[in-house]
């Protein structure tokens, strides 16, 4: 049977140690209180530091070999709060013009370290013992042991994510016990869904955490949300019970995310809920028959043009850009009739402009995005003051409808402190339609954008993000 890493693996990089730091801000006319302002503070300040750290981990490249010697391109983290953040510091101080919470905080190799260490000893001491029991006696281990035994497994691979970034030359400790064993006993001990509803009950059925937000599962190895994903997204959307999913008014949210292979005569399919603070609370694992998901699509599409995102991203740790919608910033997928809002956060004042890609089945091409009410090419570099530094900024002016055609969208924000207009760093377009095209060819465009980085010879502070989005019309009976 083909081995299986729907629980993240992460093989080591060669990146020298860090330290991450990183600013936010709450204002406190959208709190209750100066004490929820601070905690909302310190959330957004950790969300951002954590968003360092996951794209410094995607902008590496990971590979590793299944038992057919086949060699897959994979990143070994789906979401910012997949990890969870171990050994920060984070000072906040209130200011009363602006009545605002400003905070700092600080992640260092020397501190955290050694706390994913002392987790990583925990975690595969107790993966040995249960190892040791499942093989003197498989059925001296019931359901409940069995489940948190692979909560402790997706614990350890993602703790070992962020251990070997911060000190990827270190010996790991090492871990007898498989996935394929858990999954196995785990088929044994519990009956397959027979459709994809039962599936999403069963899930949502151990998900009952208020401010639940639910991520379409992903293909193992790759960010694309496909029309399985899609569909079985909106299955569990639509069996979601109201006081659970999240609102706009909470400012802390559980995550639902899944993954999922496709196996000769089966799929695997993991799901796994997480604490605002990115601590695993549980974790399933299921086989589907082929029948649940032969109608769809299930395999990505666009495993080249996220190797060529997420390669060469440019990195920086004093300059600093982030996307971000109101579904979040990863995993995002938006349904026919929804809104989907825009927005952006420098850490300082600098210039930024966004290289929008399309990709449906009628065509695909890059873009930039008209950022403010001015002729090209003005349009499309937006200034962000110092007054506005560390603010979400909503560059979506009220919203955009998701209407057809639908497909997949990346969203590419480039900033520096110097202007891109006045440097001659801007790419050209050509006006058609709606859009102000910079080519047809994704990765022509990439190249354009970031080649200029490289050529020009300007001495400026540069920094980019990226989101993907995914658009679909809305299943009436999924």
């Amino acid at each position: 049977m083909k081995w299986l890493a729907l629980l993240l693996v992460c093989l080591s990089a060669s990146v020298t140690a860090i330290e991450l730091t990183a600013s936010g801000l709450a204002e406190c006319a959208y709190y209750a209180g100066k004490e929820s302002c601070k905690k909302g503070a310190e959330k957004s300040t950790l969300d951002s530091l954590a968003n360092q750290l996951y794209t410094k981990i995607e902008s590496q490249t990971f590979s590793q070999a299944d038992n057919q010697g086949q060699n897959l391109f994979q990143w070994s983290a789906k979401t910012q709060t997949n990890l969870e953040l171990l050994g920060t510091k984070v000072t906040c101080t209130f200011h009363p013009p602006e009545n605002s919470y400003h905070c700092e905080a600080s992640m260092a190799t020397s501190t955290a370290a050694p706390m994913y260490s002392a987790l990583l000893q925990q975690l595969s001491r107790r993966l040995n013992d249960g190892e040791r029991a499942l093989t003197a006696n498989p059925g001296s281990v019931n359901l409940a042991e069995l489940e948190q035994l692979t909560n402790d497994y997706q614990a350890f691979e993602k703790a070992l994510t962020v251990y070997q970034l911060l000190l990827p030359n270190q010996k790991l400790p090492s871990v007898s016990l498989s996935y394929q064993q858990l999954r196995h006993q785990l088929d044994i001990r519990q009956s397959r869904p027979q459709s994809l509803q039962e599936l999403a009950q069963t899930v949502l059925s151990k998900s009952t955490r208020r401010g639940l937000i639910i991520s379409a599962p992903l293909a193992v190895g790759s960010h694309e949300v496909t029309p399985f994903a899609n569909a079985l997204y909106q299955t569990l959307q639509a069996n979601l019970p109201a006081n659970v999913a999240a609102d706009s008014s909470q400012h802390s949210h559980y995550q639902l995310s899944g993954a999922y292979q496709v196996n000769a005569n089966h799929m695997d399919i993991s799901f796994c809920l997480m604490d605002p603070n990115g601590k695993i609370e549980w974790t399933g694992v299921w086989q589907l028959a082929p029948k649940l998901y032969e109608n769809w699509r299930t395999e990505p599409e666009t495993l080249d043009f996220e190797q060529l995102i997420k390669q060469g991203v440019l990195v920086a740790d004093d300059f600093r850009v982030e996307l971000q919608t109101n579904k979040g910033s990863h995993n995002l997928t938006f349904i026919e009739g929804e809104t989907a809002k825009l927005m952006l956060k420098l850490n300082r004042s600098g210039y930024i402009y966004i290289l929008g890609h399309t990709r449906n089945s009628a065509e695909s091409k890059s873009y930039l995005l008209p950022l403010r009410d001015e002729p090209a090419p003005y349009a499309f570099e937006l200034y962000v003051p110092p007054e506005n530094a560390n603010k979400w900024i909503d560059i979506s002016d009220g919203g955009f409808a998701i209407i057809p055609p639908f497909g997949q969208e990346t969203l590419q924000a480039f900033a520096s402190d110097t202007s891109f207009i006045k440097s001659g760093r801007l790419p050209n377009t050509v006006e058609e339609g709606d859009y102000f095209l910079v080519d047809r060819n994704a990765q022509a465009a990439i190249t354009k954008t970031r080649g200029f980085a490289k050529i020009k010879t300007v001495k400026a502070a540069t920094a980019e993000a990226s989101l993907d989005i995914a658009t679909f019309a809305r299943i009436t009976t999924p």
